[in-house]
C-alpha cells in the first residue's frame, strides 16, 4: 500500500485530497533580502525546532505528519529532459545530487532507462508540465486531476512521492518547466528544494533560515543549516517510521555530536 506526497515551489495551494500531503516551496521570487544567521550562530533549540518544523510539519494538513519519512532503498535517478539541458545544468544536478548522497549515505546511482528508475527528474515546457505529470502521476479521481491542474496554475515547480505504510519512500517524480523556472530564475533553487524535500523533510516554514526549506528565500545549494537536518534525519538511530515523539527524542540526543563534527 502506498500513499503520496507532494512538494511545490508554492505558498498557495488549498484544498489538498485528504489522501494527498502537500508542502510548499517558493513561488516568491525572494525580491526582498531575508536576514539571516549561520548554522553555528543557532542554537541546539532552534535547529530542533526547525526539524520538527521541516519534518513532521504538513503545510495543507493541520495534523502533522506522525512518523518519520525517509528513504531506505537504493536511489536510481533518470533524468526525462524534454527540453534539452545545457552541459552545466547537468553538471549541476549531478554535483548536488552526490551532496546529498554524502550527506544521507544512500546508495544513489544513474540509469538511462526511465523503467529501472525510482527518481525522476522531468524537465518539459511549462506548457507541457500538466501532460506529462498527468502521464507520470495518473491520477484516480477527478478531485486529484483538478489538483494537478491547481498546482500547475499556481507553482513554478513540484515533486511528487510516493511512501509505503511505513512510512520508507518508495519513488519520486520531480517536474521542473526549464522555460518557466528560468523566467523567474528559480531553476537553480527548484532542483535543490525538490530533490532535498524529496529525501523526507516535506515542509516549508519562513522561520528556518538560512534554508533551502525557506520560501522567502532563492538558495541554490545546501546550506549548513540544511546539512544539519538532513543527517540528523539519516542518522542511524532515526528509523524508518519512528513516531515523532520518539523522534524527537533522538533528535535532542544525537544534535550535539552532529554539530561537533560538522563545526555548525
Amino acid at each position: 500500500m502506498t500513499s503520496n506526497t507532494i512538494s511545490g515551489s508554492t505558498g498557495l495551494l488549498t484544498g489538498l485530497p485528504r489522501r494527498v500531503r502537500a508542502v510548499a516551496g517558493g513561488l516568491l521570487c525572494a525580491l526582498a533580502s531575508v536576514a539571516a544567521l549561520p548554522a553555528s550562530a543557532l542554537s541546539d533549540r532552534d535547529l530542533l525546532r526547525h526539524f520538527d518544523t521541516i519534518a513532521f510539519g504538513l503545510e495543507f494538513e493541520k495534523r502533522p505528519n506522525p512518523r518519520v519519512l525517509k528513504w531506505a532503498r537504493p536511489m536510481r535517478i533518470y533524468i526525462h529532459e524534454l527540453v534539452e539541458l545545457a552541459p552545466a545544468q547537468r553538471k549541476f544536478i549531478r554535483q548536488h545530487m552526490a551532496t546529498l548522497q554524502k550527506l544521507t549515505g544512500l546508495d544513489v546511482a544513474y540509469t538511462d532507462r526511465r523503467k529501472n528508475a525510482n527518481f525522476i527528474i522531468v524537465f518539459s515546457r511549462n506548457a507541457d508540465r500538466l501532460k506529462w505529470m498527468t502521464r507520470y502521476l495518473k491520477p484516480p479521481s477527478a478531485k486529484e486531476r483538478k489538483f494537478l491542474r491547481h498546482i500547475v496554475r499556481t507553482s513554478t515547480c513540484s515533486a511528487h512521492f510516493r511512501h509505503n505504510r511505513v512510512n520508507g519512500i518508495s519513488s519520486v517524480e520531480i517536474f521542473i518547466p526549464v522555460d518557466l523556472a528560468m523566467g523567474r530564475g528559480r531553476w537553480a533553487h527548484c532542483v535543490v528544494e525538490e530533490t532535498t524535500q524529496a529525501l523526507g523533510l516535506p515542509n516549508d516554514s519562513d522561520d528556518v533560515n538560512p534554508s533551502i526549506f525557506n520560501d522567502r528565500s532563492n538558495i541554490q545549494k545546501i546550506e549548513p543549516h540544511d546539512a544539519l537536518l538532513i543527517r540528523m534525519l539519516y542518522h542511524p538511530r532515526m528509523t524508518i517510521g519512528l513516531p515523532r515523539k520518539e523522534a524527537m527524542k533522538v533528535a535532542r540526543e544525537i544534535l550535539p555530536g552532529l554539530r561537533k563534527e560538522t563545526g555548525h
